[in-house]
């Protein structure tokens, strides 16, 4: 009558060749770099009352706009805050951990998404082709574990 407790069995994967490629691509770009170095003090020169230099998140870099952000595609009209950024940042990283084609454009989304999608694409594979910043069809091309390092375990 009762459920059986549940257990989870958690197996560490380590991320193919490919994956830790885009990775380390993504991180080391200047999009990334905004944000790592948020509290870095702003180079500037500005002085907060206390005497001390403001952080970089509270001084010139409290806004990014459009056309400073490569890999995120924001309001052309106005500048959001830099942390606006900071989630979706982070969830790309997940998304490369978990599998690329996460982060490959997918042809049956909306053309919004799809921009989006290949906006980042396009940084994190370096490379505007096709092949290599959209999803397949191919099963056998999804299962690889090219893209993925948890395919390897699996086999």
């Amino acid at each position: 009558d009762q459920v059986p407790g549940k257990k989870d069995c958690i197996v560490i994967c380590p991320m193919s060749e490919e994956q830790q490629e885009v990775y380390q691509r993504v991180v080391d770009h200047p999009d990334m770099m905004l944000l790592r170095d948020a509290d870095e003090p702003c180079t500037c020169g500005t002085l907060n009352s206390n005497g001390s230099l403001p952080r970089r998140r509270e001084c010139c870099y409290s806004h990014v706009t459009a056309q400073q952000i490569e890999m995120f595609a924001l309001p052309e009209d106005q500048p959001v805050r830099w942390n606006q950024i900071l989630l979706p940042a982070v969830t790309q990283l997940l998304k490369i951990c978990n599998h690329l084609d996460l982060i490959r454009v997918n042809r049956r989304d909306s053309e919004e998404k799809q921009a989006r999608d290949r906006r980042f694409a396009k940084v994190a594979f370096g490379s505007e082709e096709a092949d290599k910043i959209e999803q397949s069809d191919n099963i056998a091309i999804m299962a690889s574990d090219q893209s993925c390092g948890k395919m390897k375990v699996l086999r």
